[in-house]
């Protein structure tokens, strides 16, 4: 890879056969964009690269680059200009790069199949709040996904798949604001998140066009208000630990083209509906559910599994009205007591009354538990 001239604003050496490290100095002083992708370039990325004020789109992936990203401790306020940086597929190490502190226009970041590793800081968040791509499958990441992703507000695609990381899926990602809009990409792959089930607030997620959650250890049963996901085309739960019954709403989803439950522990009658009986492959979609019958598979279900079926739906309809019965009751029986004080002169009195003597018995028997200590002690 040849030294850049200083005045340069943009070069494209994509797909090329250039071999070798990226110059230690770069110059190029004026350059705003960079791709040098889908080459056989080796060594680092130099540390240059924090001087590149203007450049805000630099694409490096596909080659074969290896060790740490420079950290750029010594940046100026302003930090740098990135908005694209795409390093997918390199052999890139060591922990997320603490350059992207500095980055706080970034909203492409593809560090994709390399060797990263250490938990996801929860600094991406705070720092790196204009994102709209996020990238990190088929890397060494390990630990809980932070649940300060839910600060990324404009994010559309989130790709964590083929990592170490555990815990559960955070509740605080139905408050991705960025997959409530139109358009948005979807919720790629949190491959090995390994435990927990899938929180009912992603059905907040109403823009997502694509949820991948495959080949986790997710339990407990599928969301019954799944169906909010309206805008949903590809769905995919294969592979992991789900049980109970399909969601009948299921199939009020009208936009899913792709559909994936396989190897799981689903039971009950499938679902039926338009657009569920156009998919493709429908045997290979329930594949690896025993306890599944009724068309599109060769198993007929019994009278027992459509009773099973509705008793399951039953209870969860009656798990959602007792949560809004309590706080229903709640509210009323609060504002009852409230304006019954306000209202009523001799209540208020009473009530009062009763509160002072609960702290009159109170006080005395702390002050004669104390007495006894003290005289212990003695």
């Amino acid at each position: 890879m040849p030294l850049l001239p200083e005045q340069l604003r943009v070069l494209d050496l994509s797909r090329n056969s250039l071999s070798g490290p990226i110059p230690s100095e770069l110059n190029g002083t004026e350059l705003v964009e960079l791709d040098v992708s889908y080459n056989r370039i080796s060594g680092t990325v130099p540390a240059s690269l924090c001087w590149l004020q203007n450049l805000s789109h630099l694409d490096l992936s596909n080659n074969n680059l290896s060790g740490h990203l420079p950290q750029c401790r010594n940046m100026s306020l302003d930090g740098l200009g990135l908005t694209t940086l795409i390093l997918y597929k390199n052999n890139l190490s060591g922990e997320f790069p603490v350059l992207l502190k500095h980055c706080h226009a970034m909203t492409f970041l593809d560090l994709a199949q390399n060797m990263i590793y250490g938990i996801l800081p929860e600094w991406i968040g705070r720092k790196l709040s204009s994102l709209t791509h996020l990238r990190l499958r088929s890397n060494m990441f390990s630990g809980n996904i932070p649940t300060q992703l839910a600060q990324l507000g404009e994010l559309q695609l989130l790709d964590l798949a083929g990592n170490r990381i555990s815990g559960s899926i955070p509740r605080s990602l139905g408050n991705m604001t960025g997959m409530t809009k139109e358009h948005t990409l979807g919720l790629n792959p949190l491959t090995e998140v390994r435990s927990g089930e899938i929180p009912k607030e992603m059905s907040y997620l109403n823009g997502l066009v694509n949820l991948n959650l495959s080949r986790n250890q997710l339990t407990g049963t599928i969301p019954q208000n799944i169906s909010d996901l309206q805008k949903l085309e590809s769905l995919d739960l294969a592979m992991n630990e789900l049980s109970g019954a399909i969601p009948p709403s299921l199939s009020n989803l009208t936009s899913l083209d792709y559909l994936n439950m396989s190897y799981n522990n689903l039971s009950g009658r499938i679902p039926s509906g338009d657009q569920l009986q156009v998919l493709a492959n429908p045997v290979y979609i329930y594949i690896g559910n025993v306890g599944l019958c009724g068309p599109p598979l060769s198993k007929k279900c019994s009278s027992a599994d459509d009773a099973n079926n509705s008793r399951q739906n039953l209870l969860h309809q009656e798990k959602d009205l007792s949560k809004i019965t309590v706080a229903v009751g709640f509210v009323v029986g609060s504002w009852l007591v409230f304006c019954s004080l306000l209202m009523l002169k001799t209540w208020r009195s009473a009530y009062f009354r009763t509160i002072d003597k609960a702290y009159d018995v109170l006080n005395v028997f702390v002050a004669i538990r104390l007495a006894k200590h003290d005289k212990n002690d003695s």
